[in-house]
């Protein structure tokens, strides 16, 4: 024998084999069956499977009556011993299977009815290890307890156990358990339920488990483990021990009204008290077309239950694996097979059809002993040495292409379980009715439509909160348009004005606003509403760093030029008799200085302010109303308004970049009052305290602007005016003064006015004056009718020019 090593989990087990001294290495041998073939050629070497089962629970009894007395747990392990040794004599009767090989029988008791202490399974197992048959493979044990110790041990002396009914999450894991398999499942619906929920749109869910029963109380912790991580959230977990008789469920269900729970996930077995759990929910309300249960296993009632009682199970969500059909050629055979060995012997089959006991066991045995034949053939050679024995891990039986009754073939996932699709139910008293399937890549295939509680086919509302509405413009939405369509306007005008100023340049009417100054006004403002462009669509980083860049640059450029201008104009009034030329020059070189200083400094403040910024758009529930991304700086952020969209920071390059822009505001005032009494022809007076009143009131109206649906269109709008009222007081004027002229000199040219220094058209000291006559001036054009006959006036000048 091997020797053996000691971990943490050996501890316990041999602590735990302290504490069974009913079972002894001798008693635990129920007895050795040699197997029986009609084929000469499987004597021509034997091997030992080992079927490890509480034998002294029921393998004396000879009646049904014995059986019924005893209850079912009689009943299901009499099922597995009988398929597990059917299964045997198949493969002793098989050709194909180990074909030189004889497979006997070693009976192994596992626990004592009037003592069944979960430590009995160590010593029964090692009996197993020691026997003379010298074991190679193992089916059996009666729950996951015992089965985890029993594979703990056979794991180190490197002899595969399979069990077809244990279903614990803790089995899967092969660290522990490298030579542990289950044609079954191990009860870890976590996943396909969390992509059933997100399918359902459920946010919210209560948990409901039984401590006591080890696979119940894993499962649930595998289904939470998958929902927290797919951002479900938990109103309650409750648990109660199941083993307990005449349970008080009404603080349980009271709880889950306490939270209203809509969405229940109850992890229980059929004997654990659940039905009564669900009597107890019924009385609260709790089963009803607004409540949605998901249940590991259908909690039946333990009696025979009215028609009435049983219709609360109607609705019910429960998980299971993809089984082959009953229908199947191949399953009908072996069934008919089983029916013929029950019409024979109905006291060692208990039951002519298949279910969960003899199916298992039949699964179990078949895949241990074609995977063994497998292994062996692969190496061979029909001696089983050492070598052969160390290749009989989990992995060794994955795919052996044996036909089961639970699949067809039997296939193994990476935790040693079988591998097979995901149904969901929705089981009623009287039949299952599957609507649903998690196929192997995780993906939701509907089959129809679920029947919930009341016949209802659409999920019920999860109870949590209807979702925050997000203040979020994007160009399909009402919000989106408004703000496109008024950056537009506001850019067009913008754009139409400085093309106006830049091809007009020369004109005595535009020359007195200081081109080059306007020109940095429109772009400033073409630059203010851009970044109002900012806010369509989804929120980027990016742009919460283009949103800043352009505002602060774009007030600078619309405020600072206008300031110098009028500071220049005032410069040059104030000097009057002593201005020079060389004085002028200087003083309009230190106009453009200063304004490009100023651009400078804030572009500076601007790169400090980005290199020392975080920068990120950030969901923000406002008073539990809305939600707003707001561009947050998250190295100096120190709050938000519950009631304003607006942060404080303490950034000090942002602060920075506030106070240049409110000064050159206040400047514009300033400016207002020092150029009022200079001459009307270049006197911005108006203009300018328009514009720092425009401003002013429209920096405390957007710092006091409330949250509601429309706050970005009002923000937008705000902005509108700010950007847009310069171009249109500044230049608009210029435009009718220019189109006056354009028609004085067009109406000028009709009447043939002649350029000499005599006559209608001369003037004091030779100069060329326009006199026009009283029908002249009726001719005049307004600039409406100049724009509906500009096509042919460009018409006709352009006919001259070709002659």
């Amino acid at each position: 024998m091997g020797a053996f090593t000691f971990g943490h989990q050996e501890v316990i087990l041999l602590l735990l084999m302290i504490n069974a001294p009913l079972v002894t290495l001798a008693s635990a041998i129920l007895g050795f069956y040699p197997g029986v073939s009609d084929l000469s050629s499987k004597y021509d070497s034997n091997l030992t499977i080992a079927f490890i089962l509480p034998y002294n629970h029921f393998w004396n009894m000879t009646t049904h009556e014995e059986y019924e007395d005893c209850g079912d747990d009689c009943v299901f392990f009499r099922e597995m011993d009988s398929a597990a040794e059917w299964m045997v004599n198949i493969i002793n009767n098989s050709s194909e299977i180990l074909p030189n090989t004889m497979v006997n029988i070693l009976r192994v008791h596992e626990w004592d009815i009037g003592d069944a202490s979960f430590g009995d399974v160590a010593p029964a197992t090692l009996s197993l290890i020691e026997d003379a048959s010298n074991p190679v493979v193992v089916y059996g044990t009666s729950s996951s307890t015992r089965g985890a110790l029993a594979a703990g041990i056979l794991s180190q002396f490197k002899i595969p156990l399979c069990a077809g009914s244990l279903n614990s999450p803790k089995l899967s894991n092969k660290a522990n358990y490298p030579y542990f398999f289950r044609p079954t499942f191990g009860n870890t619906w976590g996943k396909s339920i969390a992509t059933l929920y997100s399918r359902w749109g459920v946010k919210q869910v209560s948990m409901v488990f039984d401590s006591y029963d080890e696979e119940s109380r894993l499962a649930c912790l595998d289904i939470k483990a998958a929902l927290f991580a797919a951002g479900v959230r938990f109103l309650a977990v409750l648990s109660y021990k199941g083993n307990r008789k005449g349970i008080d469920f009404s603080g349980i269900t009271q709880e889950l009204r306490k939270v209203d729970a809509r969405y229940i996930v109850l992890c229980a077995q059929g004997w654990s008290e659940s039905f009564s759990l669900i009597l107890a929910a019924n009385r609260t309300g709790l089963i009803s077309k607004d409540h949605v249960w998901t249940v590991t296993n259908v909690p039946y009632p333990p009696y025979e239950a009215d028609s009435s009682e049983l219709t609360l199970l109607d609705g019910l969500v429960e998980p299971s694996l993809t089984w082959q059909p009953d229908t199947a050629p191949f399953y009908l055979s072996l069934q008919q097979q089983w029916s013929d060995l029950f019409d024979v012997d109905p006291v060692k089959y208990q039951n002519p059809e298949f279910n969960w006991a003899s199916a298992g066991a039949y699964d179990c045995v078949g895949v241990l002993l074609t995977g063994l034949d497998k292994v062996m053939k692969e190496e061979g050679t029909t001696i089983l040495s050492p070598r052969i024995r160390s290749k009989l891990g989990y992995n060794a039986f994955s795919n052996t292409g044996f036909k089961g009754l639970n699949t067809n073939p039997i296939l193994l996932n990476d935790n040693g379980d079988i591998s097979a699709e995901t149904t969901f139910t929705t089981p009623s008293h009287d039949n299952y009715s599957p609507f649903a399937i998690i196929d192997m890549f995780g993906k939701y295939v509907p089959l129809k439509d679920p029947v919930f509680v009341g016949g209802a086919t659409v999920p019920p509302w999860d109870g949590s909160k209807p979702p925050l509405p997000v203040l979020l413009a994007t160009l399909s939405d009402p919000r989106g348009k408004a703000i496109a369509i008024l950056v537009a306007i506001s850019n067009s005008i913008a754009i139409s004005a400085m093309c106006f100023v830049a091809v007009y340049k020369t004109h005595p009417s535009v020359r007195t606003i200081n081109p080059s100054h306007a020109c940095l006004s429109m772009v400033g403002s073409i630059a203010l509403m851009g970044s109002m462009a900012c806010y369509l669509n989804e929120p980027r980083q990016w742009k919460c760093y283009t949103r800043v860049w352009l505002m602060y640059l774009g007030i600078v450029l619309l405020t600072v030029p206008l300031v110098m201008k009028n500071w220049y104009i005032l410069q040059i009034f104030s000097l009057a008799s002593s201005t020079t030329v060389k004085h002028l020059s200087r003083i309009f070189n230190i106009s453009h200085v200063v304004t490009g200083v100023v651009v400078a400094v804030q572009i500076c403040l601007l790169v400090a302010y980005t290199l020392t910024s975080n920068l990120y758009p950030t969901t923000i529930t406002i008073e539990e109303v809305f939600i707003v991304h707001e561009c947050v700086d998250h190295n100096h952020y120190s709050s938000i308004s519950s009631s304003q969209s607006h942060q404080k920071s303490n950034n000090i390059a942002e602060v920075g970049l506030a106070v240049v822009s409110v000064l050159f505001v206040i400047a514009l005032g300033a400016c207002a009052i020092a150029v009022r009494n200079i001459n009307h022809k270049y006197n911005d007076s108006s203009l300018l305290l328009i514009c720092f009143l425009t401003l002013a009131i429209l920096v405390v109206l957007d710092s006091q602007l409330g949250v509601d649906e429309y706050v970005l269109v009002k923000r937008v709008v705000f902005f509108f005016l700010a950007a847009t009222h310069v171009p249109v007081i500044l230049v608009a004027p210029k435009i009718l003064q220019v189109f006056y002229k354009l028609n004085l000199d067009d109406l000028g040219v009709a009447n043939g006015v002649s350029s000499s220094g005599c006559g209608a058209g001369a003037g004091v000291g030779g100069k060329k004056v326009l006199r026009a006559s009283n029908s002249d001036v009726s001719e005049i054009k307004t600039p409406k009718k100049y724009f509906k006959s500009l096509p042919a006036e460009i018409l006709v000048r352009f006919k001259k020019k070709k002659k």
